[in-house]
């Protein structure tokens, strides 16, 4: 055995470099060569198996007169569906004016800044009721600072800052 690696060690060391690369070289591209001859059949046969089974269904959707865009039909009816739940969602809000004419019978010192109105208003808890019921019944409407202050015995300061996300869907 030491005999083969002394007579294998002497022809090297005989060889040129380029001799030497190619000698160490050619078993690594043989092993290479022989796992890509086992792999690639199977490649090629699950190719060609999916372009039959995609001929297949073309036909049978010919025979049947099937249209070929029926896959993208899902799709079309999630955004019509979409569509339609947006157009529900911008008739159910409000405008900042509109708003403003509504809470107008509570206060007549209403500030609009983008989406937001402040107002202040006096009276009793019946009053705090009612304004509160009547921006509950706005959707996208949210109430963002609530001040109550009570100067006098009988009339309570209600100062209110609303959020009216339904101005921004109307724009």
């Amino acid at each position: 055995m030491r005999d083969i690696f002394l007579r294998l060690d002497s022809m090297l060391a005989s060889r040129s470099k380029r001799e030497r690369v190619a000698i160490f070289c050619l078993p690594l591209l043989l092993c290479v060569g022989a796992v890509f001859a086992w792999i690639l059949p199977p490649i090629d046969a699950a190719f060609e198996e999916a372009t039959l089974k995609l001929e297949a269904q073309k036909s049978i959707a010919q025979m049947l007169d099937i249209p070929q865009n029926s896959i993208y039909d899902a799709q079309i009816a999630e955004l019509e569906h979409k569509n339609a739940l947006l157009n529900l969602l911008r008739q159910k809000s409000i405008t900042n004016a509109t708003l403003a004419k509504k809470l107008g019978t509570f206060s007549n010192n209403i500030q609009i800044k983008d989406a937001h109105l402040s107002l202040v208003a006096l009276g009793d808890v019946e009053v705090l009721e009612d304004l509160l019921e009547e921006i509950e019944e706005n959707h996208f409407v949210f109430i963002e600072n609530l001040a109550i202050s009570a100067p006098f015995a009988s009339n309570l300061e209600i100062k209110l800052d609303v959020l009216n996300f339904g101005h921004r869907m109307r724009k």
